[in-house]
């Protein structure tokens, strides 16, 4: 067995820090050395292309006392305070590790230790004050942009992966100056947003194990009020009433995107939970069977996938969606304290070096749904296609022979050889019914990216947190995705709306119909 000391004896060039540090001699640290679970060292395999989960929190402002840039700094010490806790997690305080075990053995990777004097937080965090012109668009917009540029970069491979980066956005148009120097101590009326981006390698936990995580560790439940839902308003025309856009239940809110013409795009939007709720269930009543929400987001997910300049007519869409019964399981819970409760019993495991990626899941295939079908019918006839299409894993077999037989590189190898490129992946992660707070601080939304790798084009993570379910997308064209997704969304509501009316009973005259307030050329009302 070769292998070495991690920090301060790399030989891992700067420009491949992805790769895992090789140990060669410390005898100590090899001894102390534990070897990956499966899924863990398969997502460490991928190297460069390893995975990476980010987290991004948008603060609720008006959770804040004050936000002068001395209180703002004190909230940024107690961060510095909580995230101690981090270093309570087995994977969180260790370097990615790996071991050549003779030419004919599979490679062996594993979780080296860090011993507790070089464990510091200030290492794994930073605190940057941003203030882009008028011009540079919304904050979220710009937030989106420094997160996509992050994922250029990665983890020293000398420090635990995982790194905390908070932006304040101020309004640069309100800055104050003295004798031709800006002010920095800026006002409650200055700020425009405060962010927090948590960014982890998939192989330190999964989203289940994450969560838990940020939920008895990192997180605190909220005192104040729900923050207030950013409902988006569609533009209206022509002979549509205004009016009445404001009495359709807030379902969506506003979008934010990051886009460019041949990089990755990040796009989120946050749905009000009450109201999709609402949306489902009418829709099990309606077609007499049971709908849950992952499905119905995975069928609105293909349907806006169709809309795509780059998909073809009638073309079979491939995806990935992976399965876990502790989600199931905290999907059943109703009551913050009955959630908090089993995810402290997932922390814990989390904690014990086991249970971090148990996440699993194949390919599937359906035949595309047809574009413009809007009809409750073709809504009921494609939401079972997707039920019968998530029952069968494509080639269960063959993948479980990968899993069970081969290692981390040769799957690796075997999955980009054999898999093909998949076109979206979809996850769903549940952080609870409570509104969550960081250091004392409202989180208003919280919404996870995972950059797009593993032989899939794109990735769509959907966050329930509190009275929000968040939407993160990234993709080469997440942008006019998550539009369709938005448009699916908002014209399935109003079919529902309509269908259930007076005025669309089969004796209505079809051109007494008001106008769509959704929008004035809906497929709906023609």
């Amino acid at each position: 067995v070769f292998l070495s000391m991690g920090a301060g004896h790399s030989e891992i060039d700067p420009a491949h820090s992805g790769h895992p540090v090789l140990l060669r001699s410390d005898t100590k640290r090899i001894e102390t050395s534990r070897e990956m679970q499966p899924m863990e060292a398969f997502l460490t395999a991928w190297g460069d292309d390893e995975p990476v989960i980010n987290c991004l929190m948008e603060l609720d402002l008006a959770s804040w006392g004050s936000l002068s840039t001395p209180d703002f700094d004190q909230w940024c010490k107690d961060v510095t305070i909580v995230l101690q806790k981090v270093f309570e997690y087995p994977t969180f305080k260790s370097i990615v590790a790996k071991a050549h075990v003779g030419k004919m053995k599979a490679t062996k990777y594993l979780w080296s230790e860090l011993p507790p004097d070089e464990l510091d937080v200030t290492k794994h965090l930073s605190v940057h004050t941003e203030c882009p012109s008028g011009d540079a668009g919304p904050p979220t917009s710009h937030v989106l942009a420094k997160v996509a540029q992050l994922q250029k970069e990665y983890f020293d491979s000398n420090l635990p992966r995982w790194q905390v980066t908070i932006y304040r956005y101020v309004d640069a148009a309100q800055i104050q100056h003295k004798n031709g120097e800006a002010l920095t101590d800026y006002t409650a009326s200055q700020t425009r947003a405060v962010f927090v981006l948590l960014r982890s390698g998939h192989m330190l936990a999964d989203g289940v194990s994450l969560t838990s995580m940020l939920l008895t560790s990192l997180f605190n439940e909220s005192t104040c009020s729900e923050p207030e839902f950013p409902k988006y308003i569609p533009a209206v025309t022509g002979d549509a009433d205004s009016r009445q856009v404001a009495h359709v239940p807030a379902l969506v809110g506003q979008m934010s995107s990051f886009e460019a013409e041949s990089d990755l795009q990040l796009a989120c939007l946050d749905v009000e939970w009450d109201n999709f709720q609402k949306l489902y269930k009418d829709l099990q009543q309606r077609w007499d069977l049971r709908v849950t929400m992952t499905t119905l987001m995975q069928l609105v997910a293909a349907k806006a996938l169709c809309k795509l300049p780059a998909m073809k007519k009638d073309n079979t869409i491939w995806f990935a969606m992976p399965k876990d019964d502790r989600g199931a399981q905290l999907n059943r819970i109703k009551t913050s304290d009955a959630f908090r409760e089993k995810a402290q019993e997932y922390a814990q495991m989390l904690k014990a070096g086991t249970n971090t990626n148990l996440a699993t899941g194949g390919a599937y295939k359906l035949q595309a749904p047809k574009k413009n079908g809007t009809s409750c019918d073709y809504w009921k006839h494609n939401y079972t296609r997707m039920e019968e299409a998530l029952s069968k894993t494509y080639m269960h077999e063959a993948q479980h022979m990968l899993d069970e037989h081969l290692g981390a590189k040769a799957r690796k190898r075997a999955t980009k050889l054999l898999g093909g490129t998949l076109d979206y992946m979809l996850s769903s992660i549940n952080a609870g019914p409570q509104t969550n707070a960081l250091a004392g601080k409202t989180i208003a939304s919280l919404t996870v990216f995972l950059i797009p790798t593993c032989c899939y084009e794109r990735s769509m993570m959907l966050m329930r947190s509190g009275n929000r379910m968040s939407v993160g997308m990234m993709a080469h064209d997440a942008h006019l995705w998550l539009k369709c997704v938005q448009d699916e969304l908002l014209s399935l509501q109003q079919l529902l709306q309509e269908s259930s009316s007076s005025f669309s009973d089969s004796d209505s005259d079809s051109s007494s119909s008001p106008g769509c307030v959704i929008s004035p050329g809906c497929v709906i009302c023609k």
